[in-house]
């Protein structure tokens, strides 16, 4: 592969210098090894140049395929990255259509071996690496995109689900969703997928906690991931997680008074106590039973900060 040496210019040579960086990527992952073993061609132009051809694209802010074609002759671009010959929008788009569903699985090897390959620091924090999961909203309103739906924050789009390991927030896994899905919906497949690219890349010798928000408080992926820190801790490794309670239709009348009756209410100013309590709750799925661990904090609030009486209704 071409190597670079950077020097100061006075004038402009190229406006995407910054995908020779990309191709040192692709040439650590070695992605010919990886998706020309698995999708390989007879004759015509690699799928692993068709994928780093996207990949150009992509990263320099280029999504559509007839962005390609200022770029078949384009000398840098293929020194860039590495590709032999740049196919043709047409090309491009009929092969990537082709094979789109058997790269799933090579792209997720190459990310994963990226981050192994170059040593990227996975750093805890307070002793754990950190798995973060949750789902955002691509907004793509006015568009007539598939699969755009109405989503959770009342625009048309996606709601892709993303996972991000350690302090510096790797993305080691991502997938692109209709955007009416629920967040919890058919998240078990992703944590399948998820869980050995965990496994390979956290730090032996520290602990994971996996953090969730409410959205994905259901019994079934509670099951699944308390059947994961079984698994780990076979292995002689940690596993834990945090997912954020989803109180639903709980009545909160009922909750104070329980608080009350525990005696665990502290006041923290005139017209406002807490009460912190831990509780062993019982989650069904499939005719099973399992306890976990619950934290409540209860805050009842008769006078704002300033002192203002609040209504009761």
């Amino acid at each position: 592969m071409a190597r670079f040496k950077l020097k100061e210019s006075k004038k402009e040579l190229t406006s995407y210098a910054g995908l020779s960086l990309i191709g040192q990527c692709l040439e650590a992952v070695n992605v010919e090894a990886v998706v020309d073993g698995q999708i390989p061609v007879s004759q015509g132009i690699k799928t692993s140049d068709l994928l780093k051809t996207m990949v150009g694209l992509l990263c320099i802010g280029k999504s559509d395929f007839e962005a390609v074609e200022p770029f078949r002759e384009d000398r840098f671009f293929k020194k860039a990255l590495d590709v032999r010959k740049v196919p043709g929008s047409v090309w491009l788009r009929q092969r990537l259509d082709r094979v789109g569903s058997k790269l799933l699985e090579p792209l997720d090897e190459c990310s994963v071996r990226l981050i192994e390959r170059i040593q990227a620091p996975i750093t805890p924090h307070k002793g754990y690496v950190c798995l973060d999961l949750d789902t955002f909203v691509m907004d793509q309103s006015g568009t007539k995109k598939e699969e755009v739906s109405r989503t959770y924050q009342g625009v048309d789009g996606y709601t892709p689900v993303a996972a991000y390991l350690g302090n510096e927030g790797w993305c080691i896994g991502l997938e692109l969703r209709p955007g009416r899905w629920h967040s919890s919906l058919e998240i078990d497949y992703f944590l399948e997928r998820l869980f050995p690219r965990v496994e390979r890349l956290a730090p032996p010798s520290l602990p994971v906690l996996l953090r969730k928000d409410s959205g994905f408080d259901s019994a079934k992926l509670l099951f699944a991931i308390a059947d994961e820190k079984v698994r780990w801790a076979a292995m002689d490794r940690r596993f834990d997680y945090l997912v954020k309670w989803n109180p639903r239709k709980q009545d909160k009348t009922a909750w104070v008074e329980k608080a009350q009756a525990a005696g665990a209410f502290v006041e923290k100013r005139p017209g406002k106590r807490e009460a912190l309590m831990t509780l062993i709750v019982e989650r069904a799925w499939k005719k099973q039973i399992r306890h976990f661990r619950l934290v409540i904090r209860v805050i009842e609030r008769t006078t704002n900060k300033h002192g203002q009486m609040l209504f009761w209704i």
